[in-house]
């Protein structure tokens, strides 16, 4: 027997109790797919402060090379 895959929400899943009764069933709660982003911060630049440097510019293309790489 093949499985059939419903996701949704709670309410989602109930609308479709018909195809579900009597079988037997399997809840997985899943992770939101985007959590809402708490922050202290009261300006953008709060905001981004902790992401400065975190990435290594000596890996990406010097820019007269960007063309070549993102068209």
């Amino acid at each position: 027997m093949t499985q059939l895959v419903i996701e949704g929400t709670w309410e989602e899943i109930l609308a479709q109790q018909d195809k579900l009764r009597g079988k037997r069933v399997r809840v997985t709660v899943l992770e939101e797919k985007n959590p809402e982003v708490h922050t202290e911060a009261r300006n953008l630049l709060e905001f981004l402060q902790p992401f400065v440097g975190c990435i290594d510019s000596k890996q990406l293309p010097p820019a007269k090379d960007m063309e070549t790489v993102v068209p």
